[in-house]
């Protein structure tokens, strides 16, 4: 069996496998549905709970970002007890005054440390590690 050819693209290295003399069934290339099903399951980030005391910020807009990040922009306000300014410590909602953009609850990353967000009011409020909600 000869090496595997690689091919580099931007941001990943692609390794493509010389073909061998006997070819793999479909079914066998693809695995079982459940087992499928349940790797897709576990690599998704779940969505966080919020309870009605936790804190919320609205903005005129929000967005998606890059890499799980949810951003409010511009004109944002503060629940009670949110920072106006740095990070955000704990689980937060970021909601629109327009009623399509996306809504986003946002988390902490306890294994690296770093906070759910980061204030900047009135002007932006983003947070770290969102997931949109399932309605938008």
């Amino acid at each position: 069996m000869n090496p595997p050819n690689r091919l580099l693209l931007p941001a990943a290295i692609v390794t493509l496998a010389v073909a061998s003399a006997v070819p793999a069934s479909a079914s066998a290339i693809a695995g079982p549905p459940s087992s499928t099903a349940a790797r897709t399951t576990a690599n998704a980030p779940a969505a966080a709970e919020l309870r009605d005391d936790d804190l919320t910020y609205t903005c005129d807009r929000t967005y998606v970002g890059k890499k799980g990040k949810g951003w409010g922009w511009p004109n944002c306000s503060g629940s009670e007890g949110a920072p106006k300014k740095g990070p955000i410590n704990e689980k937060f909602a970021i909601t629109s005054r327009k009623s399509s953009d996306p809504k986003f609850q946002c988390e902490e990353v306890e294994e690296e440390g770093f906070p759910a967000g980061e204030a900047t009011l009135p002007e932006k409020v983003v947070g770290f590690n969102c997931t949109q909600d399932a309605d938008d």
